[in-house]
């Protein structure tokens, strides 16, 4: 694991094994900013300058792959993600990020990101206290 400046944050970390490469921001989400094979292109697409404002303030979409709530609605799945977060390393290859409670929704955002050792796996575990339910496979996204 690798501390990077990506898209202008100083506070991202790569996750690489050699044939595909995950970066996470820790100044903002949480957030997987990109993924994609080392000098390859983002897959998971940028858009450092895309902005929403809504009545809960100034929401930025980066790019990458953030945590949504469902269903979506206005102004609530658009709550500003622009803070710190959290961040616990679990070697070379994993990562835990925690967002702040958000002021004005009361939410609270986990991600658990793990690259596999070889190949292209990325397991990406989403927690949400307001699910309502306990089931690991019902918040996880594989991407190989």
């Amino acid at each position: 694991m690798q501390k990077v400046n990506y898209l202008g944050q100083s506070n991202c970390y790569r996750l690489s094994n050699g044939t595909v490469e995950v970066i996470v921001s820790t100044d903002v989400g949480p957030r997987i900013l990109r993924y994609g094979f080392v000098g390859g292109e983002n897959v998971l697409g940028e858009y450092p300058d895309l902005k929403v404002t809504s009545e809960l303030g100034e929401w930025t979409a980066y790019g990458g792959h953030r945590l949504w709530t469902a269903p979506e609605a206005m102004p609530r799945t658009y709550s500003p993600d622009n803070l710190p977060v959290e961040f616990q390393i679990n070697g070379d290859h994993s990562i835990h990020l925690l967002q702040r409670v958000e002021p004005r929704t009361g939410i609270q955002k986990e991600m658990g990101v793990t690259l596999d050792r070889e190949g292209s796996r990325l397991e990406v575990h989403h927690y949400h206290a307001l699910w309502g339910y306990d089931d690991p496979a019902a918040r996880t996204l594989s991407l190989a």
